[in-house]
């Protein structure tokens, strides 16, 4: 196959492109595996995904088999960028078509539409009149004062110190699919999101209460689902990465060649400059984590939204990704500033939503990272000690750890 007149340019250019890719490129050799014709797994499907979007492919429900067919796509997508015309997926190559710097085809496949906004039948109507905030959102810094408004009727909830802003307000949507969710804001100063647990030492039944009992005991202002790794420790599934107060309690990724997995296991961690990093599956390791800062890493998924991109496992990552659940996700719109959203699911009044609603009205809401925690029965939002999301069923699942935000002793 014959190189075009430009290749010794691009190819130049590729390689420049190769060394200065994102962090994903850094770590491709343990995030990826070689894959050449004859291969066959889950990772040969999302790279034939990402193919498509890009243009080199007319499909987007394709097969896991790297045949001869897909080996020749791969020739040509190595000549547009450059590179020689192998067929063979390098795990350097599979980093630059993940990337934003890999050469799209001449015919792309039209995109998507842009999901039309989110609109509510009904929002909270009450307008309380809240306390002079400094330049930052919060209370004078140093003040002792607490500002708590509650208003479960109309939907509205409010907590406001000189280090935490908490605003939590209820939506909803009638018609034939009705839905209802609660959309919650968190600004943090001087403090970081924190892992409470039920008082146990021993992973048995009685290790697994209600969440508001764990955010009372540790008088958590906030708290939201995890990814419930214990509950999976304790029925022989798998956990990913997980550390807790700086110690490695896990390290069981999924194999990138398998799958399609929910949750499959990609990694959240929130870091001490405020930010909160995501991770697919594979793509880091406890001592990379531990080297950056991180004291608290939570293994579920899938990444909803990286660097603004929704992720590809969002819409094909199996049935759940698709079907109808109670969710709950965390977005970040700055450092130490996040966005929650817990949706109501299961229910007459509210049928949940899919992973691509969440990732949609995380955008919305201007989230450029966002992260899927365990959802169903577990999902849970506990404001001041109290369980705002009312599970159709009347009782939210019994867990034994969240994610704590602040604290306060008017919270029993």
């Amino acid at each position: 196959m014959r190189m075009n007149k430009a290749a010794p340019l691009l190819a130049l250019w590729a390689v420049v492109l190769l060394i200065c890719l994102p962090a994903r490129a850094e770590t491709a050799g343990a995030q990826y595996r070689e894959l050449k014709r004859g291969d066959a797994g889950y990772d040969v499907t999302l790279l034939k995904i990402r193919l498509y979007q890009l243009g080199y492919l007319s499909t987007d429900r394709p097969t896991d088999s790297y045949t001869a067919g897909f080996a020749k796509t791969i020739q040509t997508v190595q000549e547009a960028n450059g590179l020689e015309p192998t067929g063979v997926s390098t795990p350097a190559l599979q980093a630059l078509i993940y990337s934003d710097a890999c050469v799209p085809a001449a015919q792309r496949p039209a995109p998507a539409p842009t999901a039309a906004p989110i609109v509510p039948d009904r929002a909270p109507t009450a307008r309380p009149a809240l306390p002079a905030l400094d330049s930052e959102g919060f209370l004078e810094s140093g003040s002792a004062e607490e500002f708590i408004y509650e208003n479960p009727e109309d939907g509205l909830w409010y907590y406001i110190s000189s280090r935490l802003y908490v605003e939590i307000r209820r939506y909803a949507q009638t018609g034939k699919t009705p839905l209802q969710w609660f959309e919650t804001r968190v600004n943090l100063r001087g403090i970081a999101p924190e892992a409470y647990s039920s008082e146990y030492t021993r992973l048995t039944d009685s290790a697994f209460v209600s969440p508001a009992e764990i955010a009372a005991a540790h008088h958590a202002v906030l708290a939201i689902s995890d990814d419930t790794y214990t509950w999976r420790t304790y029925y022989g599934r798998r956990t990913g990465i997980v550390i807790r107060n700086g110690q490695v309690i896990s390290n069981t990724p999924y194999s990138t060649a398998k799958g399609p997995h929910f949750p499959n296991m990609d990694v959240m961690a929130f870091l001490p400059d405020g930010r909160m990093a995501l991770y697919e599956n594979g793509e880091t390791t406890p001592e990379d984590l531990l080297a950056l800062g991180a004291r608290n890493v939570y293994s579920f998924g899938p990444i909803l939204l990286k660097d603004g991109r929704e992720s590809l496992q969002v819409r094909y990552c199996g049935h759940s990704a698709e079907a109808l659940h109670p969710r709950c996700a965390i977005g970040q719109l700055s450092p130490d500033h996040y966005v929650i959203l817990t949706v109501v699911g299961r229910a007459s009044y509210s049928r949940g939503c899919t992973l691509a609603w969440l990732a949609d009205k995380m955008r919305e809401l201007g989230a450029e990272n966002a992260f899927n925690l365990d959802g169903g029965g577990s999902a849970a939002l506990v404001f001041m000690g109290r369980i705002l999301n009312h599970a159709p069923q009347g009782t939210i699942r019994q867990v034994t750890d969240v994610i704590g935000f602040g604290t306060s002793e008017k919270v029993k």
